[in-house]
């Protein structure tokens, strides 16, 4: 599969699945000739902007801003959260660090710089702090570095027509930059406590990144992975694939 195009590639971290009988590749997606990873990435990085805009006529909705409308969670150590009216912006200028494939495996690496918006509410305990509180939240992070490994069936045939398979993916993710929380009413009725606990955790951001953050991120590229399954059950391997497998 040294061949594959780069669209492939691309849906591991930003194609929406898509419908209709008759579909047609994006404009801003260009296969590779030659499947080396300077031109994947080059490609790759000419891709997403044009992509997380969206293309209504694929069914594929802008990721950039990336909504939505509710999100309940269990956070490490028994904190329940609910985010409500999220926002998530960055998508459009995250920066591809690398992208590589070797016969049924993809592997890509982007950096990206994103900020959550959105109401929330929270119980449990942070730490030692009880939470219970509901408000307003902004969550700022800075070279967020995302990576999958994406292995690649055999194509199966369906109406005359062959589409690739999905077998399985493994992601993993580092904070290479600061993450900033600002919340309010974190602790209900209790303002200076609140602006206190915040104050801990931009402190320590990385220990609250890593002890409590993975869920979230895990829930982005689960989600999107999800959208890459039905994407390839869906449209055929000649609209992804630039020549024949190997």
């Amino acid at each position: 599969m040294q061949s594959i195009s780069v669209s492939v590639v691309f849906t591991v971290f930003f194609v929406v699945s898509t419908t209709g009988a008759d579909i047609k590749a994006p404009d801003f997606i260009h296969p590779c000739p030659v499947a080396t990873p300077a031109c994947l990435k080059r490609a790759l990085q000419a891709a997403i902007p044009g992509f997380v805009r969206g293309v209504p006529d694929l069914g594929i909705d802008p990721l950039d801003p990336f909504k939505v409308d509710r999100l309940a969670l269990t956070l490490p150590g028994g904190i329940n959260v609910t985010i409500l009216h999220g926002v998530t912006t960055g998508f459009g200028k995250c920066k591809v660090m690398s992208a590589d494939m070797h016969n049924n495996n993809v592997e890509v690496r982007v950096r990206c710089n994103v900020v959550v918006t959105g109401k929330y509410q929270s119980s449990g305990r942070l730490l030692i702090f009880p939470i219970d509180g509901e408000g307003d939240a902004v969550i700022k992070c800075k070279n967020l570095d995302i990576s999958v490994s994406m292995r690649l069936g055999a194509a199966t045939a369906r109406g005359g027509r062959e589409y690739l398979q999905l077998k399985s993916y493994k992601s993993r993710h580092q904070y290479s930059g600061a993450v900033t929380y600002h919340m309010t009413n974190l602790i209900r009725n209790s303002p200076e406590i609140s602006a206190r606990v915040v104050q801990f955790m931009n402190s320590n951001w990385r220990m609250i990144a890593e002890e409590f953050g993975d869920p979230v991120v895990q829930f982005g590229v689960d989600s999107i992975m999800s959208n890459v399954h039905r994407l390839l059950s869906r449209v055929p391997r000649e609209m992804l694939v630039s020549a024949p497998a190997q």
